[in-house]
């Protein structure tokens, strides 16, 4: 399967833009790239065409750059359930219909964007942080399945843990790769999508990465409020697009 020449330009832009946004907040490749590919495609093709770049630049933030690895040891079990429930998510792809998806994907992304604005300092208590973070990486990981965004979850839950700006952008990069290798897997042997998208989207990996390193150099001269800011920015500007898609249809 050869995509149409617009939305091979769409994921090339996507793909950048989504690099720039990653690189300064730790999340923003599938929020960016999947609603703008969505508005001329169907959603199993915009999501298809964003793994690739999406594991890629997973792989090289999800090692803390001021600390060591195993700063990320305590949310091991948080990664392990979105790696199974990404299985489920998947699974409910195939028999989701488009605009429903759309509608639950906006749905999400907005009450995220709610959330962070009333409960911008929102902590969770250290003995909390496994018994909310497991249910909620199980619903993080069933919607990446179905839609390739577990940011709406994701993001208001690793920011209520108080992470340095670094040591978030490197955890949820973690989470984000144990999302998108099942996700890859389970659409080809599931037969979601043609296998050949998959060897297309790997060309979004070049602009992916040079967005993420500007967005990197960006992210080392703001501070930890500013950095926050941008996260929000980043979901309000993804759910817009997502309603948008779903109220003029989902087909491409």
């Amino acid at each position: 399967m050869i995509v149409d020449p617009a939305v091979f330009w769409l994921m090339l832009s996507g793909c950048a833009l989504g690099g720039l946004v990653k690189g300064i907040s730790g999340s923003g490749l599938p929020q960016i790239a999947v609603p703008l590919l969505a508005l001329t495609t169907d959603a199993p093709t915009a999501i298809a065409l964003v793994q690739i770049p999406s594991m890629a630049i997973n792989i090289i933030q999800s090692r803390p750059r001021s600390q060591t690895p195993h700063a990320l040891l305590p949310l091991w079990p948080i990664v392990t359930i979105l790696f199974l429930s990404a299985i489920v998510g998947v699974g409910l792809l195939r028999v989701t219909p488009p605009a429903a998806l759309f509608l639950i994907m906006a749905g999400l992304t907005f009450a995220s964007a709610v959330f962070l604005v009333h409960r911008p300092d929102f902590a969770l208590a250290p003995p909390l942080h496994l018994p909310i973070g497991i249910p909620a990486a199980a619903m993080a990981g069933i919607c990446a399945g179905m839609s390739s965004l577990a940011g709406p979850i994701l993001i208001p839950y690793l920011m209520s843990l108080r992470l340095p700006k670094d040591q978030f952008v490197a955890t949820i990069s973690l989470c984000y790769l144990s999302i998108t290798i099942p996700t890859t897997v389970f659409m080809l042997y599931w037969g979601i999508v043609d296998g050949a998208l998959f060897i297309q989207s790997g060309i979004g990996v070049v602009p992916a990465l040079a967005g993420m390193w500007f967005g990197n150099w960006v992210r080392d001269r703001i501070d930890e409020r500013m950095f926050r800011l941008f996260v929000l920015i980043m979901i309000s500007a993804s759910a817009i697009g997502l309603l948008a898609k779903a109220l003029l249809g989902a087909g491409p």
